[in-house]
C-alpha cells in the first residue's frame, strides 16, 4: 500500500469496514487507481431509500463480487434492492461457479 491514505474507509452507517482499495501495488508494480476497487463486510446490510444506499449509488459500482459461503448469503442476505447498473457475482475463492468468470472479465474491462 502506497502514501498514508491509501486504504481509505468509506463513511456508510451500516456497512463496515467498506474501503477503497486505491494506492495498493500490484506484484507488477503499477497501482491500483482510486475509485476503482472497494470491499466491505457485507453488502446485505443496505437498504433502498436510505443514506447508505444512496452512497453506494454515488460510488458508481458495476460488479459485486461476493465471496460469502452460500449459507451465510441466505443468512445475512444481498442486497435489497440492486444498482441500476451493478450485476452480482457468487464465487467463493476457490469454488467453481459459472458466474464468477464473467464477472471478472466484466471488472477488467471495465
Amino acid at each position: 500500500m502506497d502514501g498514508p491514505d491509501a486504504n481509505r474507509p468509506i463513511p456508510f452507517a451500516r456497512l463496515h469496514n467498506f474501503r477503497d482499495l486505491g494506492g495498493y501495488t500490484t506484484p507488477d508494480g503499477r497501482t491500483v487507481r482510486r475509485s476503482r476497487l472497494y470491499r466491505a463486510d457485507s453488502l446485505g446490510k443496505l437498504a433502498l431509500g436510505t443514506q447508505d444506499w444512496d452512497l453506494f449509488l454515488t460510488l458508481g459500482i458495476r460488479t459485486v463480487v461476493d465471496l460469502r459461503h452460500p449459507g451465510e448469503i441466505e443468512a445475512k442476505g444481498r442486497p435489497a434492492g440492486r444498482s441500476p447498473t451493478a450485476t452480482t457475482s457468487g464465487s467463493r475463492a476457490g469454488s467453481p461457479n459459472p458466474t464468477s468468470a464473467p464477472a471478472s472479465r466484466r471488472a477488467r474491462s471495465g
